[in-house]
């Protein structure tokens, strides 16, 4: 019989929809799926909490019906968080002047990695992520892990991701408030790749788009780091407004048309097919053109692949993603999708199915529950994640303490603007040591 550790618990709290599941993680890293929790959100807006009230009831409804497939009670879990409110950016940090003949040590690792944390974060937003990109000792670049090798100088490229620190904590606190505390937090687009692309894309290039209900997340991967990340301001809910207002008919009938007749090609419907709607505050029913809608349907699909391209441009990668683009979220089951961002955007394009978990995934196999399936890969991956309540000041107080005792030279951080080898310039700045 396999052994397992203890269960860890994933939440996704979405705009349209909130899921918990709880698995186990075997010893070789396998994870069983124990309990899922599924219910329709209340209280959120676009990814964030806009009524904690409305918010916190339904999250813990979803916990307990986790909680009683799964036969177990959790006191914490790992959650996502996404939202328009999220930034990202690239750091340079460089160790210079070190003893060429001392190798890099875990520790002079760790501490330059910290440094990370002690760069000014704009007014009002939150540290979220600090996640290696890559390593250059001395002039040799792609360096995958430092530690044991020698070279004067050291750098390292971080990737940085950041929160509006009320939305954040809204987030916890609507957690919490369910009776469960917030282990630690993960962006969503980071986790959704853990469960639908695998290591040799990550590897290759890839961009994951994950279209949600109310935004889309965006990473991007190279050398199987990431190496950009954004929210894109366009969801399902988009697509279903758009043929509310031009088909004059109410929101739930938009979405119900969106999801059973809906193309985003309009060469794909015939001129003649019609379909009968309500107008919006009647019930007189009129006639509605699916080609009309599909052509509504495409204008707001081109629009979220215009805004995917631009952040491949925006992402400086040194070439194009060989690897393509997957396409996940609820929202990326709509007809004709996939066609029009195949016909966009670089290298092969797919749907991203959840996979790598056992046990009770009936209820998970839809691209709409990637973000809870990775974050709970996450979860697995990251067993001992830094707690997110004791980061900030406490975090930051131990590493002054650890440079103040240390007698390796000072550190430099610089911007990533500063590096033209991106395309970039900006000023460098001295850390606070």
């Amino acid at each position: 019989m396999t052994r397992k550790s203890q269960p860890v618990m994933a939440i996704d709290v979405g705009t349209h929809k909130v899921c918990v599941v709880i698995g186990s993680v075997g010893l070789a890293g396998g994870v069983e799926v124990l309990g899922v929790g599924y219910q329709a959100s209340s209280g959120l807006r676009k990814g964030s909490v806009v009524n904690i009230h409305e918010a916190f009831p339904v999250i813990r409804r979803a916990v307990r019906q986790a909680e009683e497939m799964a036969e177990t009670h959790i006191d914490e879990a790992m959650v996502g968080v996404t939202g328009r409110h999220v930034k990202s950016q690239n750091l340079m940090t460089v160790w210079e002047h070190r003893d060429p003949d001392v190798p890099v040590s875990a520790l002079g690792l760790e501490e330059v990695l910290e440094q990370s944390y002690m760069i000014p974060i704009e007014t009002g937003q939150t540290l979220l992520h600090a996640i290696p990109r890559s390593y250059v000792l001395d002039d040799q670049p792609r360096i995958r892990y430092p530690v044991g090798m020698f070279a004067q100088t050291m750098q390292v490229e971080t990737h940085l991701i950041t929160g509006n620190q009320s939305q954040v904590s809204n987030l916890v606190d609507a957690v919490e408030r369910a009776g469960v505390k917030v282990q630690s937090l993960v962006l969503e687009p980071i986790a959704s790749s853990e469960a639908v692309t695998t290591a040799d894309e990550r590897e290759l290039g890839c961009v994951l788009v994950d279209v949600g209900g109310g935004t889309s997340d965006l990473a991007i991967f190279k050398d199987g780091s990431i190496w950009h990340t954004a929210v894109i301001p366009i969801g399902g809910d988009n697509f279903t407004t758009d043929l509310s207002i031009g088909l004059k008919t109410p929101v739930q009938n938009a979405e119900t048309f969106k999801v059973t007749l809906g193309h985003a090609l309009p060469d794909q419907v015939r001129e003649d097919d019609t379909y009968q709607l309500p107008y919006s505050g009647s019930d007189d029913m009129h006639q509605v053109s699916r080609r009309h809608a599909a052509q509504l349907l495409y204008e707001r699909a081109a629009e979220l692949v215009r805004y995917t391209a631009l952040h491949i441009k925006q992402a400086n990668l040194p070439a194009p993603p060989a690897a393509g683009v997957i396409l996940t979220g609820g929202a990326s089951t709509l007809s004709g999708l996939l066609d029009v961002a195949s016909e966009r955007l670089p290298g092969p394009v797919r749907i991203g199915y959840p996979q790598g978990l056992s046990g009770r995934t009936e209820a998970l196999r839809g691209p709409q529950f990637a973000t809870v399936t990775g974050i709970l890969m996450w979860a697995a991956r990251h067993r001992k994640p830094k707690q997110w309540h004791e980061e900030g000041l406490t975090g930051l107080r131990k590493l002054f303490k650890r440079l103040a005792a240390s007698k390796e030279p000072e550190f430099i951080l610089r911007h990533p603007q500063e590096f033209s080898h991106n395309g970039f310039h900006g000023e460098a700045v001295k850390a606070n040591t």
